[in-house]
């Protein structure tokens, strides 16, 4: 049976390229493609697939935050496809979940040799996105892929009660998970523990 594929990706030529790879492969079948992050939420909430191909610069939803949305639905392998230079934000994808990170600088091998590896149980990093998260200084600060999650979520503006709602998990619990990290990070406020991951490189400066 083929590996039914979801692409997420605002740029139509990351359509018909992955369009033209799975008309080459039978043994590969693009379920959808989706230009939006919200749309592509809902309609993976209803259908499933195999393997999910994430572009992190959306319109809609943008960065880590759509993978922890993804992962919420489900445990379902995500490859990130992503134009961003930072090694920050590809450490990020996979601390959260990611099994494989793909540069759009990368050859266009790279995407196909990270959805065979993950569809065989394994992980990909490319070679560009290795060297950018080899150069990165380990953060001082290790926190759980729940709170990294949550974190991101915070930091993109949901309000506890929708992260606890779209994390699929009780309100009291964010609420935990908040006060933890305002704690480890010496944060009075949610407002200062966003500042503070930061200036820890927890969050990626544009996140």
């Amino acid at each position: 049976m083929a590996t039914r594929l979801l692409l997420i990706d605002d740029h139509e030529l990351a359509h018909a390229g992955l369009r033209m790879l799975c008309a080459a492969r039978p043994d590969l079948a693009l379920a959808a493609c989706f230009p939006l992050a919200r749309p592509a939420l809902e309609w993976l909430a209803r259908n499933p697939v195999d393997l999910v191909l994430l572009d992190l610069d959306l319109p809609d939803l943008a960065g880590p935050a759509v993978l922890v949305e993804i992962l919420a639905l489900g445990p379902h392998r995500v490859v990130i496809m992503t134009g961003a230079g930072s090694g920050d934000v590809m450490r990020t994808c996979l601390d959260l979940g990611a099994l494989g990170v793909v540069s759009k600088s990368d050859p266009a091998e790279c995407a196909l040799s990270a959805v065979d590896a993950v569809r065989a149980g394994g992980r990909y990093v490319s070679p560009n996105a290795q060297r950018l998260i080899d150069a990165l200084a380990a953060p001082a600060i290790q926190l759980t892929p729940r709170q990294l999650g949550i974190l991101h979520l915070l930091a993109a503006g949901v309000s506890n009660k929708e992260i606890a709602y779209r994390l699929g998990i009780a309100a009291p619990t964010v609420s935990f998970h908040l006060a933890e990290l305002r704690r480890r990070l010496g944060a009075e406020t949610n407002r200062q523990l966003v500042d503070r991951a930061r200036a820890a490189r927890l969050l990626n400066a544009e996140t």
